[in-house]
């Protein structure tokens, strides 16, 4: 979400609404077929799975692969973000790898949560603290805001600059299905019938 204004001033207002609106009608779509698929077939637990399904033995080891590289990516993007944050916030006081394993440890422990259920909280708060980080930038801006700064309807740009700019809000949206996904399942799921107990 943090990212989604620098998308915007590199394409133009209109074209980034554009696609922050569709990229996100999409993501819903998405998560909504996520949902229907694990309906389906209860016994899908990871890409992997999925892909088994859906391609055979192949699609199973192409999926798990893409799986995990994307986890190491997202992952060490996340450690980047927080080694950024805490030497900006020091001042670079440590070394920079220091920061980089003081960010480690929460993301460790964030990680040990391998079920829907607790998936489900922790992007509880993960939503939460993105809105408020964001709720906080547009009032610092508001209330400094930069000397000689333009309001683009579109903006002419280069390629690769748009490209990087696309990519912003992909990855903004790209994990927060998982909130309505972890919430959703439970809600389509039959109910299992309690046996009765037999009064004595």
């Amino acid at each position: 979400m943090l990212s989604l204004p620098s998308s915007l001033a590199v394409v133009g207002i209109v074209p980034g609404i554009i696609l922050i609106v569709f990229l996100g009608v999409f993501a819903t779509y998405t998560s909504w077929l996520l949902v229907k698929f694990k309906m389906n077939h209860p016994e899908v637990h990871t890409m992997g799975d999925a892909g088994f399904i859906l391609f055979g033995p192949a699609g199973r080891e192409i999926l798990a692969f893409g799986t995990v590289v994307f986890a190491i990516c997202a992952t060490g993007g996340q450690l980047l973000a927080g080694q950024i944050a805490l030497a900006s916030l020091s001042d670079n006081k440590l070394c920079t790898m220091l920061y980089t394993g003081i960010f480690a440890i929460p993301t460790l422990i964030c990680s040990f949560p391998r079920t829907f259920d607790g998936l489900s909280w922790l992007s509880i708060g993960s939503v939460c603290s993105i809105a408020i980080a964001g709720i906080v930038g547009m009032i610092g801006a508001g209330l400094h805001p930069e000397p000689g700064r333009e309001f683009d309807i579109v903006q002419t740009t280069t390629f690769y600059n748009a490209f990087i700019s696309v990519t912003n809000p992909v990855f903004a949206y790209a994990g927060h299905f998982m909130h309505v996904l972890s919430s959703a399942i439970p809600l389509f799921r039959p109910k299992k019938k309690q046996p009765l107990r037999n009064a004595s």
